[in-house]
């Protein structure tokens, strides 16, 4: 069930980043448009005074305020695909939360088990408000859906919190969900 979820969870995921990369592409095009004309408006004035004093210094300038410009566009366009994909992350946190009770309990043990591989017989902590949702788990003030897993001695611990999960998937899967969203014509973002 869970699984059917986060395909959903993907398709849609994916349908909306594409809706917002077309939305973003087109208002840093328009963007892009009204700094070059800009630019452009900068660049005549330029030239008519830098005219006189030779067509190597004209170039040279006009060089310049493009690449300033195209250099600005390339980080606003940056800026803009990093909000999308942090949503993303933001969207597959919020959908988590919004399980009910009974899919809560079943991702919790699930993080637990997972605990388990690595910590014999283990102390395990959940944040006070889903502690009714797991049997054995000490309530703990974590302010995050998910567990702490720790060995007895308190040496080893594993966090298998949401945000500490999420942040690890995060830097793993940025650069797949990069690729996802802003692909075009079947090529990556590594490929523009």
């Amino acid at each position: 069930m869970v699984e059917i979820g986060l395909k959903e969870l993907e398709a849609r995921i994916r349908e909306d980043g594409k809706k917002e990369v077309k939305r973003i592409e087109a208002e840093t095009k328009k963007e892009i448009d009204k700094i070059k004309k800009n630019i452009q408006i900068r660049a005549n004035a330029c030239v008519d005074k830098v005219r006189r004093d030779g067509e190597l210094e004209i170039e040279m300038v006009r060089r310049r305020i493009i690449a300033e410009a195209n250099t600005k566009a390339k980080e606003l366009i940056n800026l803009e695909r990093n909000k999308l994909i942090d949503r993303v992350f933001e969207e597959a946190e919020n959908r988590i939360l919004r399980l009910d009770d009974k899919e809560k309990r079943k991702v919790l043990e699930n993080l637990v088990d997972e605990g388990k591989k690595s910590i014999k017989d283990p102390i395990v902590l959940v944040d006070e408000k889903y502690h009714s949702l797991l049997k054995g788990a000490e309530p703990s003030k974590l302010n995050d859906f998910g567990v702490i897993v720790m060995s007895k001695d308190k040496k080893v611990r594993i966090d298998n919190t949401l945000r500490g999960r999420l942040q690890q998937l995060k830097i793993k899967l940025k650069p797949k969900v990069a690729s996802i969203l802003f692909a075009e014509n079947g090529a990556t973002v590594s490929d523009r």
